[in-house]
């Protein structure tokens, strides 16, 4: 595969590459919803209006993210309300790169592949290349597993991506779009 990478970091190439994304999600509603990496829950948000009416979304983000200005710890019960009548969030506080996380992350999903991955943690190299090593064996075949922050300024996810690629972990680009780069899982 031959990709161009421009670097970028503008709010509106963010909120295209979200469009772009969330489209190709509509097309193909899933049922089982992973994001590492909660922030303000904005992404949280718009995957419960494009997932299935009764997904399970998990949102993942470190334990006392809170504490370090990611979100306070009363955003949980904000967080689960986003779901829709029928589905379920769970919003955890754990390391995306240990065996527990995935342990529970797992259970949530009651042992099915997820559907659609979402990676926006830690955006140093070795953070995003375990994040890729952690949670692509839970995909689904034929699943989506998206970054968010390539191209940017966050040069660890561009680099750990770029040696996926060639590694060939992936089966297909479904698209790049703004700061946002999706892949079709094997």
């Amino acid at each position: 595969m031959n990709i161009r990478v421009l670097l970028v970091d503008d709010h509106a190439v963010v909120r295209d590459g979200l469009r772009a994304l969330l489209e190709r999600l509509t097309a193909a509603p899933p049922q089982r919803v992973l994001e590492i990496g909660t922030s303000k829950g904005g992404t949280l948000y718009l995957f419960c209006r494009v997932a299935t009416p009764t997904a399970t979304l998990v949102t993942v983000d470190l334990p006392g993210a809170w504490l370090r200005g990611h979100y306070p710890r009363w955003k949980d019960g904000l967080y689960r309300s986003f779901a829709g009548p029928q589905q379920t969030v769970v919003t955890m506080g754990g390391d995306s790169h240990s065996a527990a996380t995935a342990r529970q992350v797992e259970s949530c999903f009651g042992g099915q592949p997820i559907d659609f991955l979402f990676i926006d943690g830690d955006h140093s190299y070795d953070a995003c290349k375990a994040d890729i090593a952690a949670w692509a064996p839970f995909a689904r075949r034929g699943g989506v597993m998206a970054f968010h922050d390539f191209g940017s300024r966050a040069e660890g996810v561009t680099r750990a991506i770029f040696e996926e690629i060639r590694a060939g972990r992936f089966a297909e680009i479904v698209g790049v779009a703004g700061t946002i780069i999706a892949f079709r899982m094997q």
